[in-house]
């Protein structure tokens, strides 16, 4: 039974992450910006309503049996104050929403920019690398970015292997080309 449900929940587990790496960063970012910024709205907002009307529901009785005209009056009042708690929560959440989106955009695009870069250098570089499949298969910019950074570090420890033996080659030449000048004088 245990090992069903822990196989079960595995497939669950691989299904969720496959999901989450199709999205975009700028996608998980909007995602995860609303969620933070909307959901404490959401919630606090459904919570004092739904307490709210049942302390409604709760006085109108005791206020209908001291006055009746007085009671609808009352519970009227009190049905306008909570639908404008509710409008007002509605309106926080969706501005709240707007300033999450708005200001993950703004940092998503400067990642999307240095992603956009690096790979345009990568591109450069080296146009057959190993990581462009990946760069296919991934929309995450910070996957790109990481690969691009890892390529470079290669290239450059590569490329300064390449410049310390050219050095070691010249200084190999310079000394070759004394010897030749020494043994003609």
């Amino acid at each position: 039974m245990s090992q069903s449900f822990s196989q079960n929940q595995a497939r669950r587990n691989r299904q969720q992450r496959l999901w989450q790496q199709k999205w975009s960063l700028k996608t998980k970012a909007i995602v995860w910006a609303l969620s933070i910024s909307v959901l404490p709205v959401v919630v606090i907002g459904t919570t004092t309503y739904y307490y709210g009307f049942n302390l409604i529901s709760k006085q109108i009785p005791q206020v209908r049996l001291e006055s009746v005209k007085s009671s609808t009056e009352i519970e009227l009042a009190l049905q306008r104050q909570l639908s404008l708690l509710l409008t007002g929560m509605g309106v926080t959440a969706i501005l709240a929403g707007a300033i999450a989106v708005f200001v993950t955009n703004r940092v998503i695009s400067r990642v999307s920019n240095a992603a956009a870069i690096s790979n345009n250098i990568k591109n450069r570089l080296r146009p057959d690398s190993e990581f462009t499949q990946v760069f296919i298969a991934s929309q995450d910019e910070l996957v790109m970015l990481e690969r691009n950074i890892i390529l470079f570090t290669d290239l450059l420890s590569v490329l300064m292997q390449e410049k310390e033996a050219e050095a070691d080659y010249s200084q190999l030449l310079i000394k070759i080309t004394r010897w030749v000048r020494e043994s003609l004088q």
